[in-house]
């Protein structure tokens, strides 16, 4: 997948870090020279120097080809213009943004995002080992969804689901897998192609009514 992502934060740096290693291309965007010379050092990424806001900067940074589009500047309002810019001049069909100010969350909502994510607990969630029999062991609220939330499901040993791939399961109306964390840490964006393996991690955006459901049908082992 090509994925750009619009600002050169810490929250960024480990974001590309986790999507090369798992052999996606991404490009960063930025409108600080010195930061994207970092990036590409760090990172031996792509980069591009520019506001974002104006689209030949995402014109350059391949937008016309992305997959996903993450807005990630320290700047709410940046990544709301950016956000409807990739989706409605490049038709990016996923776009993601961190959000500080929470009473702009319905705003974004509003604007097409397809996620929206709070910085504050975005940081403070922690991959924690899971202490039950249940995979599904965290969660946070996507703000501005619905009520919808990001959820964490680890995949048992022996899981049913195990070998298939996401395109084979059924999930809940409303709801989307964004993220798999495999059993070695790494990160991918996955597709319907992705086959699901015992150990992984998986981020997924459900509605409230849909929580049981994807807990059980993740949990279930076979005979």
């Amino acid at each position: 997948m090509h994925i750009v992502i619009v600002g050169a934060s810490s929250i960024v740096l480990s974001l590309g870090k986790a999507f090369i290693s798992a052999g996606h291309e991404v490009c960063v965007v930025d409108n600080d020279v010195n930061r994207c010379e970092e990036i590409e050092e760090i990172l031996g990424s792509i980069t591009v120097t520019g506001n974002p806001i104006d689209h030949l900067v995402l014109d350059k940074a391949g937008a016309s080809r992305a997959d996903i589009l993450i807005c990630a500047t320290n700047r709410d309002d940046i990544n709301l213009v950016t956000g409807r810019l990739a989706r409605y001049h490049f038709g990016i069909v996923k776009i993601i943004s961190l959000v500080r100010d929470p009473e702009l969350y319905n705003i974004f909502s509003q604007a097409g995002f397809d996620a929206v994510i709070d910085v504050t607990e975005l940081l403070s969630l922690s991959f924690q080992q899971a202490v039950s029999s249940s995979a599904m062991f965290n969660y946070m609220p996507v703000s501005g969804l619905a009520g919808r939330r990001l959820i964490e499901f680890k995949i048992p040993t022996r899981s049913s689901v195990a070998g298939k791939t996401i395109g084979e399961l059924v999930l809940p109306e409303g709801s989307m897998v964004i993220l798999i964390i495999s059993r070695y840490g790494t990160v991918s964006i996955p597709s319907n192609q992705t086959e699901i393996v015992s150990g992984d991690e998986l981020l997924a955006i459900v509605t409230p009514e849909g929580e049981n459901i994807l807990d059980e049908l993740l949990s279930k082992l076979d005979a």
